[in-house]
């Protein structure tokens, strides 16, 4: 594979060939960096920009302090360059372990909806249940309500007719049977519709408990990107600091030797 130069490597060769007194050529710098004359001439237009502002100092200054400067600059730009990289390595860290984080709370939020969904549907078929089941009691008080009407009617027959008492008597005895069974139906259709109302009570809880834990899941969702995007304005910040210090440190160096020479 090519050799690809980097910036550090062309700003370390120049300050080679200067501290050789050698003119810096593309020539000259690939011989000792390697790679292509493209990406040479580019670092070394970025060289050129960074370091326009100092070239009048640097004139009137020997090769040793020159070659010294370079190195200081290059060593506090590499320092720099390291804690940078280092910091950008841990908020990706941070960043990838949101992301996973995020990525179970969704899945998280999904198997909640998938089983408030199973809740809705036990909560309607037991609804269901429930209503027939009244359906039913009210059909068996209607039917209650004729036996006790028609018990009515054959006792007052009894008054009428002395040959029919006995008769009457007997299918009043089946009625009062039938009427008994039915109280028994009607009894434990109403314990039926209580068990019925009190697992629609259970659901409504569990329905109001499961409402309750996705919002606090999407609360926690809102809370991770609001710290992601902190992250990401954090590492901005740094990144304008780090640019800031290398100016300062150029600036700082150039002061120090005009105070030294002079």
């Amino acid at each position: 594979m090519k050799t690809k130069a980097t910036y550090d490597a062309v700003v370390a060769a120049i300050s080679q060939l200067k501290e050789a007194h050698q003119e810096p050529t593309l020539d000259a710098i690939l011989l000792i960096t390697g790679g292509s004359k493209g990406t040479i001439h580019k670092h070394w237009n970025r060289y050129k920009e960074a370091y326009r502002p100092f070239q009048a100092i640097e004139e009137g200054l020997s090769s040793t302090i020159q070659n010294a400067i370079m190195k200081e600059i290059a060593s506090k730009t590499n320092e720099a360059k390291s804690q940078l990289e280092k910091a950008l390595s841990e908020e990706k860290a941070l960043s990838a372990s949101l992301a996973h984080s995020n990525e179970q709370q969704e899945n998280s939020i999904h198997d909640l909806q998938a089983e408030l969904q199973q809740l809705g549907m036990q909560q309607a078929s037991i609804q269901g249940k429930y209503e027939q089941a009244d359906k039913d009691k009210h059909n068996e008080r209607q039917k209650a309500e004729q036996v006790h009407s028609t018990l009515i009617e054959r006792t007052i027959k009894l008054d009428v007719s002395e040959n029919t008492v006995q008769q009457l008597k007997k299918q009043t005895t089946e009625q009062e049977q039938q009427l008994k069974q039915y109280q028994e139906k009607n009894h434990l259709f109403e314990k039926e519709a209580a068990v019925a109302l009190q697992q629609v009570a259970n659901l409504s809880r569990q329905l109001e408990e499961q409402e309750d834990s996705m919002q606090q899941q999407a609360s926690m969702l809102t809370h991770a990107q609001k710290t992601n995007n902190k992250l990401n304005s954090e590492i901005k910040k740094l990144e304008k600091a780090n640019a800031q210090a290398e100016q300062a440190a150029v600036i700082a160096t150039i002061k120090l030797e005009q105070s030294q020479t002079g």
